[in-house]
């Protein structure tokens, strides 16, 4: 009868299980904020939640690691008040390597805007851009 129907494994009630990917992307960006490594965390805990989208628990932790990875860039310094400032001419900028986004970012660096003010400019989520002047921090191309 139909009172069985709750018990068979198809039956589309109840929440879906964790897959053992996306619990091992979680632990693998968990891994990458406790060494440092945030641009690997980031991707992790996006793969995570793009392999188990229909998964609320492991949305809600994915999103909860990205939001990790933000504060970890704010505690190193890319915090949305920063002003960045350029550490080279535009002679030398043209002939770095880096990407289309970084490029975009850089012109638009002019030492009055700070980070929040320049994320209204840039598509990208929030912590995408932190990412990116961290990057270019690291790389001593500005200066926060």
């Amino acid at each position: 009868p139909l009172a069985n129907l709750a018990h068979h494994p198809s039956f589309a009630g109840s929440k879906p299980e964790p897959s053992n990917a996306a619990e091992r992307l979680l632990q693998e960006g968990e891994a990458g904020l406790k060494s440092g490594d945030l641009e690997s965390a980031l991707r992790a805990f996006r793969e995570a939640k793009n392999a188990e989208g229909s998964n609320p628990s492991i949305v809600a932790a994915a999103e909860q690691g990205e939001e990790k990875v933000s504060q970890a860039l704010e505690r190193d310094g890319v915090k949305l008040t920063a002003v960045p400032r350029l550490n080279c001419g535009m002679e030398k900028l043209t002939q770095l390597k880096i990407s289309p986004q970084e490029g975009y970012m850089l012109t638009r660096v002019n030492g009055s805007y700070d980070i929040k003010s320049l994320l209204k400019m840039n598509p990208a989520p929030k912590v995408d851009t932190q990412l990116l002047f961290w990057r270019l921090k690291k790389s001593g191309h500005v200066a926060l």
